[in-house]
């Protein structure tokens, strides 16, 4: 590519960049003088009124609803796929994807809801029950052995897969037991992963920011922007 198609390129993408950056502030814009009529109180009192009103409701029910809703089904699909193992002879292709097709729902299911129960145990902490705790424990307990499981019969797919859910270390032993193409995979889903979180970040930073909701939210939303960024380019730096 010589120094003139670059520029090309360039000046394209700066244009795209010009007229996102030109919507968002007439977005942001939009939102603030809506925000500005609303008579008594500010924009983000009303919506917290509103959210708590809401949450007062739905919270006594947000764990059960959390374990009815994810971690039964979770369960369904795990002895789905302990079912096709049992008839998997150990080479056939098919089998071995639809079982890691059945097992990565079930990692998704677990990992939804873990922090729908964070959630839910945060709005009542002030008057949080004993039987609500012991709702939270059972459920975060019960996906971490949903997982476990999960992570057993991986590894009896694939005995030279090593680490258990339990075990601190656990991400850094399973990574360094995969092999090549594996590693190659989790670096691709992992630099999606950051590239969402930086977008992320930077729509809530603009909602914060036209709410008024005070420098603490914004902060701790900058906070995780920056060290998703730092610890991506030290990665890269290595």
């Amino acid at each position: 590519m010589n120094k003139k198609e670059l520029k090309k390129e360039n000046r394209k993408a700066f244009l795209s960049l010009i007229v996102v950056m030109i919507l968002s502030g007439l977005g942001g814009g939009i939102l603030g003088v809506a925000s500005s009529f609303l008579e008594g109180s500010t924009f983000a009192e009303k919506l917290q009124m509103t959210a708590t009103q809401i949450f007062q409701r739905i919270v006594p029910w947000g764990i059960p609803a959390t374990a009815v809703g994810l971690l039964i089904p979770a369960i369904l699909l795990l002895q789905k796929a302990y079912k096709n193992f049992k008839r998997w002879d150990g080479e056939e292709e098919q089998v071995a994807e639809r079982i890691d097709r059945i097992l990565n729902k079930v990692l998704l299911l677990c990992s939804l809801s873990v922090p729908l129960c964070i959630f839910f145990i945060s709005c009542i902490r002030t008057n949080m029950s004993g039987i609500m705790f012991v709702e939270f424990l059972a459920a975060v307990f019960v996906a971490m052995g949903i997982q476990q499981k999960v992570v057993d019969l991986i590894r009896l797919m694939n005995p030279e897969k090593k680490g258990s859910v339990y075990e601190f270390k656990f991400q850094k032993k399973w990574f360094d037991s995969c092999d090549e193409a594996e590693r190659k995979k989790i670096g691709e889903a992992s630099y999606k992963s950051y590239k969402a979180t930086q977008m992320s970040c930077m729509i809530l930073w603009l909602i914060l920011y036209v709410m008024d909701v005070g420098l603490v939210p914004i902060f701790v939303v900058l906070l995780i922007f920056c060290i998703s960024t730092i610890s991506y380019m030290m990665e890269a730096i290595k």
